[in-house]
């Protein structure tokens, strides 16, 4: 995604075929659509992981588990576990990015240091959303 979200940027610098106030708005809202495609496709995959490591066993297409497995309390409460971590990097992040300040955009002439403060937000919302997914399952 790191890869597939700066190219994105490149190409938007780039693209001149249209006007200044015109690029700024797609430019915000295509990264406003990257910070969220990045946060929710993260956080799930994590969740997953997460799940198979304390399972065993990967969950099926419809996130439940095979019948052939009971999930034991000590394996409810280890994925509980796992979100209150989340929640607790999440706040962690939440107080370095108000010290940071909350410029997160980055574009072709953004320097790596403004980018990973952009991945660091994204960071965030991964946490958020891996809480939320823990949550769930």
């Amino acid at each position: 995604l790191f890869a597939v979200f700066r190219i994105a940027d490149i190409v938007r610098a780039h693209y001149l075929g249209i006007s200044h106030v015109v690029h700024e708005i797609w430019d915000k809202a295509a990264e406003d659509a990257e910070d969220d495609v990045g946060c929710i496709a993260l956080s799930f995959l994590i969740c997953q992981a997460v799940r198979l490591g304390i399972l065993g066993v990967l969950a099926g297409p419809e996130g439940r588990v095979p019948d052939a497995i009971c999930p034991s309390s000590l394996m409810t409460l280890a994925l509980f576990g796992v979100a209150v971590l989340s929640a607790v990097v999440r706040v962690m992040l939440m107080w370095s990015n108000s010290a940071a300040g909350s410029e997160r955009e980055a574009s072709s002439d953004t320097g790596w240091a403004e980018y990973c403060n952009r991945w660091t937000y994204i960071l965030g919302g991964v946490c958020a959303q891996h809480f939320a997914w823990c949550l769930l399952f």
